[in-house]
């Protein structure tokens, strides 16, 4: 798979997965997993001061050959837990001094995932396990070998693959694994075929090294599916530490919800309550950033910074860019109480330089809240609100320290979930999801009717929408459109369209049959004939024909 290099100052094309940096302007790249993660790790790696101890404790751990398999860091909203996850994939990569944590060097990462909210294939626990495996294919030959093996013994599960040569006695060299198709196969058992089987086979074959996989924000994978999530997928396949080889560690990063906690178990370390120099960090963070004062003033106010965030790098980093210049506008200041005072503040200020009313902003605010992937355009968004994009951009420039996305043409995304999270719940500048929802489901029914016809014209649809269009529906309850999309022509242009075709598909279709399979069920826990049957039964045959398809459909 080839990409363009991801800094929009740069056009330069055709970098594979394999590529560190870009050969034109020699900046690093993050690709993994089918994912391009260079703007996060990027930022989230940017300014990073600190949280050696943290490392020390990684360390200690991967050199315990009797450690546990998973090391879990915990920590609150905006205390940094993807930053630390960010500098540890560049210290694997060597692209940071790693000598202090001998461990951690040695071992490096065989693969990464940095799990966004709305973000699905960052989510889906089934695609987890699929790129995880075909990275370790890649990184390790003899896993690639075993893969090939797995899936000719399972009809379920579909490698391909290019072999290079045969060497003597006919042992494959040069194997390359193209695609992996896991069927029907829940998350769960598609973990023991084409991870846990391959990899047992390795140790048993005389293998040795330690592989850490690293999952960051693994709280944020609740939002896919309650039942059916990387959560709960961690959690079975650690639970019994037998089934697995002690070489296989994950490091997950995690806000302690208790959803998390309770199947995880409690975190090995957490990054406020444990720290034993959090404020320091933050402070020297804080002081390094106000270069600009002086003595003592620098030195209190990143004093005051620190304690009043409890330690927190984003709160710091808000107050920071926030902070005036003025040392008299400075001296008269008073700091937000917290991460969600700098929101509720921020807003306020906002709405009052350009005279407008939290009525007129919610609804752009409610569609960044709920736009998935990596968000919608100014004209999409412009579309959807019936709204000029110039008109658009003089509300979303000054959105843009709490957004992600390049100005002015976007696509935006809600950089933080805590801004996220602040505005599904605030009492005064909260968003309706549900309302934004079926705005953009609406906006997307109503440009792919043809007029003429009365029937979809699908190729009206952007990729967004192609990709999105079922979790839209299924969120404000438009079950009857939800289910209308299963047919041949919605299912051609999905994937025409789309990276993520046959998962994609397949995590849309369980949309309309987990919608139908709740109501079955709630029928016939009231005694009532369950007239979603049929349906019922039709997804599932045309779930079966899609398998049975999906050669024709995964390049």
């Amino acid at each position: 798979m080839t990409r363009t290099c991801p800094y929009p100052d740069c056009d330069q094309v055709n970098l594979s997965n394999d590529d560190g940096a870009c050969p034109a302007c020699g900046r690093p790249v993050y690709f993994m997993g089918g994912h391009d993660y260079t703007e996060l790790i990027a930022d989230r790696a940017r300014e990073f001061i600190g949280r050696e101890w943290v490392f020390a404790a990684i360390d200690r751990w991967l050199a315990d050959p009797a450690g546990q398999h998973v090391f879990f860091l915990g920590g609150g909203p905006g205390s940094g837990k993807s930053a630390i996850a960010a500098q540890l994939v560049r210290r694997a990569r060597g692209e940071v001094v790693a000598d202090a944590y001998p461990a951690l060097a040695k071992t490096g990462l065989a693969f990464y995932q940095f799990c966004q909210a709305q973000n699905d294939p960052t989510l889906d626990p089934l695609s987890f396990v699929k790129t995880l495996s075909l990275q370790l294919a890649h990184g390790y030959p003899p896993f690639a070998e075993l893969l090939i093996q797995v899936g000719a013994q399972h009809p379920s599960i579909q490698v391909r693959q290019d072999v290079g040569s045969m060497a003597a006695g006919g042992r494959m060299t040069g194997v390359a694994i193209q695609e992996l198709v896991l069927g029907n196969l829940s998350p769960r058992i598609a973990f023991q075929h084409v991870v846990r089987t391959p990899l047992v086979e390795m140790v048993r074959n005389g293998f040795a090294d330690t592989i850490l996989v690293l999952v960051d924000a693994l709280d944020e994978t609740l939002t896919y599916d309650p039942a059916d999530n990387l959560v709960r997928l961690l959690a079975d396949i650690t639970d019994h530490p037998q089934e697995l080889p002690a070489q296989m560690r994950f490091l997950v990063t995690s806000r302690p919800d208790p959803r998390v906690v309770d199947l995880m178990g409690d975190p090995t370390l957490t990054i406020v309550d444990d720290a034993p120099d959090n404020l320091n960090d933050v402070q020297a963070y804080a002081y390094r950033r106000l270069a600009y004062l002086v003595e003592p003033q620098r030195s209190d106010w990143a004093k005051r910074i620190a304690e009043t965030g409890e330690g927190n790098f984003l709160y710091a980093r808000y107050v920071l860019d926030d902070l005036p210049a003025d040392l008299e506008k400075l001296a008269q200041l008073t700091l937000p109480k917290d991460l969600d005072d700098v929101y509720r503040r921020f807003l306020k200020r906002e709405l009052g330089r350009q005279g407008r009313t939290w009525r007129e902003y919610r609804p752009l605010m409610g569609l960044l809240v709920v736009a998935r992937g990596t968000g919608l355009t100014r004209d999409q968004l412009a579309g959807i609100l019936a709204q000029r994009p110039s008109a658009l951009e003089s509300v979303l420039e000054p959105c843009m320290q709490y957004l992600n996305g390049p100005f002015p043409a976007g696509p935006f995304r809600i950089y933080h979930q805590s801004f996220r999270d602040f505005l599904l719940k605030d009492p005064v500048f909260q968003v309706f999801a549900g309302e934004a929802h079926t705005d953009i489901a609406d906006y997307y029914w109503k440009i792919t009717l043809d007029q003429e016809t009365a029937k979809r014209d699908w190729s009206r649809c952007d990729r967004y929408g192609l990709e999105n269009l079922a979790t839209h529906l299924y969120q404000p309850g438009q079950f009857e459109r939800l289910a209308s999309l299963i047919d041949p022509s919605w299912m051609a242009a999905r994937f025409e369209s789309s990276s993520y075709t046959y998962d994609g598909f397949l995590a849309d279709l369980n949309l309309a049959w987990r919608q139908t399979h709740d109501e079955t069920l709630q029928q016939i826990d009231a005694g009532k004939e369950p007239a979603a049957l049929a349906d019922c039964v039709r997804y599932a045959l045309i779930r079966t024909s899609i398998n049975s398809l999906s050669a024709n459909y995964v390049p």
